[in-house]
């Protein structure tokens, strides 16, 4: 029954973020980086178009560069969800009529996900109250919940960060290989989400050594 309820808990925490997150989008204007992202991601959608249509064409080389070469130095993930998000949600159904919150709308997914997240690890730890108390407290710094809003990077690979961290912490804990290989597939998306996700191994490595010495000295 508790796991019942903490997992209630999760998709309100999930659900009602995401609603919040879409119903303030269009009060705010768009970030300047934005537009370099709406302009690759219309190139992606494009070609994900010519697939679709006419694989061979879509898969020469100069059809390939003159998608992705828009914005080739940050990662596709998030560039493409923007683009799918953009074809499925404005252009093919209209179930979101503005074509900005479309783009928008991957990352906000996302954000919600991270609010989920911490109330998940912080209850397994905690309990319930500081888990809701931690991932409300996340959803609204404003920092935080301003960023969620955006067609960026920045929400998505602390999410993925997160992502890592808890797969990380769970394969500590856990014994199998299940997590330790769930925890490279997530690394992976954060791979290809942002650049500084490089940086993630050292932090993990560390640790891993750290910890190994402890239990050797004790």
């Amino acid at each position: 029954m508790k796991s019942r309820s903490s997992w209630l808990i999760t998709l309100a925490l999930f659900f009602g973020s995401l609603a919040l997150l879409y119903a303030t989008s269009a009060e705010l204007g768009y970030a300047r980086d934005e537009g370099f992202y709406f302009v690759a991601a219309r190139r992606y959608e494009a070609w994900f178009e010519l697939v679709a249509s006419k694989r061979a064409v879509a898969f020469d080389r100069t059809a390939v560069d003159a998608a992705w070469v828009a914005n080739h130095e940050h990662p596709s993930l998030m560039k493409s969800l923007f683009a799918l998000s953009h074809s499925l949600l404005h252009t093919k159904t209209g179930l979101i009529s503005e074509p900005g919150t479309s783009f928008r709308f991957p990352a906000m997914v996302l954000s919600a996900a991270m609010v989920a997240l911490v109330f998940r690890w912080v209850h397994g730890r905690y309990g319930w109250g500081a888990g809701l108390v931690a991932a409300l407290s996340l959803l609204f710094m404003p920092r935080v919940f301003y960023h969620a809003h955006l067609a960026c990077f920045d929400v998505p690979i602390s999410f993925w960060f997160l992502a890592v961290f808890f797969g990380y912490a769970r394969s500590l804990e856990r014994p199998g290989l299940g997590w330790p290989i769930a925890t490279g597939v997530l690394y992976g998306f954060a791979l290809a989400t942002k650049h500084n996700a490089w940086f993630l191994p050292v932090a993990l490595i560390v640790h891993a050594l750290l910890l190994m010495a402890l239990r050797r000295s004790s």
